[in-house]
């Protein structure tokens, strides 16, 4: 508790660095503020058939194998890019999903979430693994 108190600025900065996110995206970014749909009924069943079909992928490759492991990680990037372009009813409007739409805005969140995916496509690809 006593480095709390010396330290408050470590809780204080997070805070005021949120709400001047927040201000600079509604300001500066209003075409994020356009609100999106929820796609269509189907997109849910899509979307989870194409989470089996990359989780067979996974456990048809070599056990243990690096391969294996990276295309575990990039189905991870795939399902949420698939996710935020589908916007599953079930999925768009969940508490979780609702609070990056209230932050960023329903464009920001896609945007956001696409870019995430990509990074952890490439990040699955890219890095070097151990041995």
């Amino acid at each position: 508790m006593r480095f709390l108190v010396e330290h408050w600025w470590l809780l204080a900065a997070p805070i005021a660095l949120w709400f001047w996110v927040q201000l600079w995206i509604r300001d500066m970014l209003p075409w994020t503020r356009h609100e999106l749909s929820a796609g269509r009924p189907r997109s849910i069943w899509l979307l989870t058939g194409i989470a089996a079909a990359l989780a067979v992928l996974t456990l048809i490759l070599p056990w243990g194998s690096l391969i294996q492991a990276r295309v575990a990680l990039a189905s991870i990037g795939v399902l949420l890019i698939l996710v935020v372009h589908l916007r599953p009813a079930t999925l768009w409007t969940a508490g979780s999903t609702e609070l990056w739409r209230i932050m960023f805005g329903d464009r920001g969140t896609v945007w956001l979430c696409t870019l995430i995916g990509i990074a952890i496509v490439a990040y699955a690809w890219l890095h070097r693994l151990a041995p």
